[in-house]
């Protein structure tokens, strides 16, 4: 479907459960303008560990992919659920133009205090207004780190959530 749609006017791309393929496919185009990027894998559910070891889209090659590619050249809202890379899913953020982005979301995507750290120095959140990390590994440590940032001046908005305790991921679901 994606390689026979005209992408050139489209300013909003949701994708559930994508494929690598798709992502490869989207990359590729040229002339794609999009405001906001979202990237969704299916959340934790009981009963599912056996499946969700498979359900992870995003991986180095597939983040580099992205990260290179142009498509993230006019993003101004980021949204990756569900897709536990760590801290290495701050390569896309770090290809971005300083203030960029206006929103981001990253949630569930394992990211650790060090992410945080790391994300609090980039300034390509200058003008970000909302900043959801819910479900991820932060502590104190990585919360400190937000509140100095000299570039989340802008926020509004801020969700830690909770940490998500998954037993697939080596939580204690109890």
């Amino acid at each position: 479907l994606l390689e026979i749609l005209p992408l050139t006017q489209l300013k909003t791309l949701e994708i559930g459960e994508f494929s690598s393929d798709a992502l490869t496919v989207l990359c590729s185009r040229q002339g794609t303008q999009l405001q906001r990027l979202t990237l969704t894998n299916r959340s934790y559910w009981f009963g599912l560990v056996d499946r969700q070891q498979y359900a992870r889209r995003l991986d180095q090659s597939t983040l580099h992919l992205i990260a290179h590619s142009g498509i993230l050249e006019t993003v101004t809202q980021l949204e990756i659920k569900h897709e536990r890379v760590g801290d290495d899913i701050l390569l896309l953020l770090e290809k971005m133009n300083a203030g960029q982005l206006i929103s981001l979301d990253l949630v569930d995507v394992d990211l650790t205090d060090e992410g945080a750290e790391k994300l609090a120095n980039l300034p390509q959140l200058s003008n970000l207004t909302s900043l959801n990390l819910s479900e991820n590994q932060i502590t104190q440590r990585g919360v400190i780190a937000l509140m100095r940032s000299p570039y989340l001046t802008q926020l509004r908005h801020l969700n830690l959530g909770s940490r998500f305790d998954n037993p697939y991921y080596g939580g204690d679901a109890n």
